[in-house]
């Protein structure tokens, strides 16, 4: 694994050992930071990484301009792979933040403190099936500023019910993997 592009470009990161984490193509990961840097996502944004595995894509938005990143996920493993890429990547320190939670307690606890991010990277284990409900629990918190964007990775063979609030701004099919650009709706 490496980062593509950016102020951190070709720098390696560890690899996450087993199929518990899957970590995201290189050619997907590209698609999906072309597209966001078309929409001019990525310079200055508050970034926030669920479920990050390795924290591969939060720490390619830090690379491409991203002001600062918050890294969620349950599984110890994981967090300490995030920390570690981070500290070999992004040795600056101080724009990173990792989170060892529940998905939807982190969110309630971002909604209760006010706290909105403008580019959303979400990234759940296609097997998980809880996309629309965390789908739902963001957009009903408003955690995600009012021009922000949210990304959704997951297997192209996976229905997704898209929650009131929300609307899909762009849609892209990258082999089994399908990548949906997402805001707030009401805007």
């Amino acid at each position: 694994m490496r980062v593509i592009a950016g102020m951190y470009k070709g720098r390696t990161l560890f690899s996450p050992k087993g199929k518990a984490v899957r970590p995201t193509s290189d050619r997907v990961k590209e698609t999906m930071f072309n597209i966001l840097y078309s929409k001019d996502a990525l310079q200055d944004a508050a970034v926030l990484d669920l479920f990050c595995g390795s924290g591969a894509l939060g720490i390619e938005a830090l690379s491409r301009g991203a002001r600062s990143l918050t890294c969620v996920d349950n599984e110890k493993e994981s967090v300490d792979l995030t920390k570690q890429n981070l500290a070999k990547v992004c040795k600056e320190g101080g724009s990173a933040t990792v989170v060892q939670n529940d998905v939807f307690f982190a969110l309630k606890y971002f909604a209760k403190n006010a706290i909105s991010f403008d580019l959303i990277l979400m990234d759940p284990p296609y097997s998980g099936a809880y996309e629309t409900r965390v789908l739902q629990a963001i957009f009903e918190t408003q955690i995600i500023s009012p021009t922000g964007i949210l990304v959704l990775e997951s297997a192209t063979d996976s229905c997704v019910d898209l929650p009131s609030g929300c609307l899909l701004i762009d849609e892209r099919k990258i082999g089994k993997t399908t990548l949906r650009f997402l805001q707030r709706g009401n805007q």
